[in-house]
């Protein structure tokens, strides 16, 4: 028994596939962006530790921007706040997922090492050392 095609069923699949089409491409973009934004808190978050560990080999906070900078790019905004005799380092970075901007930040804080108020110095001394 042979089927007759009327022209009511002709074009089906097409107008399935574009209708499915956008969806598909919309949720490779979703995923994609998803990985764009991961890769990118975690550039952040190497760069706030690099720089909060800049300035806490060098005893002040003006060695942790650059220091940051050098990792995270241009782009980014990096902010660095010393308090008592710690400092933090704070990475904000944008990154566009299908045009909607987000941004992305990532915070790290380490103790500063150095000289103290007095002028002795901070760091802790082990066993016999002079």
């Amino acid at each position: 028994m042979s089927r007759n095609q009327t022209g009511t069923e002709s074009g089906g699949v097409t107008a399935e596939f574009a209708i499915g089409l956008p969806g598909v491409i919309l949720i490779i973009l979703v995923i994609l962006g998803a990985l764009l934004a991961g890769t990118t808190h975690i550039q952040c978050q190497e760069a706030a530790r690099i720089g909060a560990r800049e300035a806490m080999l060098h005893g002040d906070s003006a060695h942790a921007q650059p220091a940051a900078a050098k990792v995270v790019g241009s782009s980014a905004t990096i902010t660095v706040t010393t308090t008592d005799h710690w400092v933090e380092v704070g990475v904000t970075k944008p990154v566009f997922i299908a045009a909607i901007p987000i941004r992305v930040s990532a915070h790290m804080s380490a103790p500063l090492e150095g000289k103290n108020h007095d002028g002795t110095s901070s760091r802790t001394r082990l066993g016999n050392d002079p």
